[in-house]
């Protein structure tokens, strides 16, 4: 189990199906996503859930869980490349009422430790609209911006751009 006190992750579970349903058709939620907002039945999802319970491919995904054991998000570790030792990253907050409490800050800093020190990966990127607040939060754990994708997002009828970050273990804090 990744934990802190204020939070563990711990690995997707069938039981996990409705919440995560929810939250993919939570137009707040996944506008801001890389597939945008695309609302998918409990049915869809369930056929999903295999591969999203997977630890053994190229992703690695977790619940975020409040201490009281309450699903609140979920991060992720995507397209790993264990040759070149590096992954995409990604993470939401699925249930409101926890936003801006520092979860999120939590969660990254678990799931970067857990690359760098378990994966034994070299460089995690992400990328985050270029209107996302986490963009703070992200450069506050040692992201550093390296470039940005014009107009890559269709978000609420117009393309937005989106900013590439990347964090190195070498430069870990």
């Amino acid at each position: 189990m990744l934990s802190s006190n204020l939070i563990k992750l711990r690995p997707i579970q069938t039981k996990d199906l409705e919440k995560l349903n929810k939250w993919k058709n939570n137009y707040d939620i996944s506008k801001n996503l890389g597939s945008g907002f695309q609302p998918i039945s409990i049915d869809q999802q369930r056929n999903w859930m295999e591969n999203m319970i997977d630890l053994t491919g190229n992703s690695r995904r977790f619940i975020i869980e409040e201490s009281n054991g309450q699903a609140i998000g979920m991060v992720g570790l995507y397209n790993i490349n264990f040759v070149n030792r590096n992954c995409d990253f990604g993470i939401y907050l699925g249930e409101k009422e926890y936003q801006g409490k520092g979860i999120g800050s939590t969660a990254t800093r678990i799931i970067v430790d857990y690359a760098f020190n378990n994966l034994n990966l070299l460089k995690i990127k992400l990328l985050v609209n270029q209107n996302n607040p986490a963009i703070n939060m992200y450069k506050k754990l040692g992201f550093i911006d390296v470039g940005k994708l014009k107009k890559e997002r269709f978000i609420e009828g117009a393309f937005i751009d989106v900013i590439l970050m990347e964090k190195y273990r070498d430069e870990c804090d």
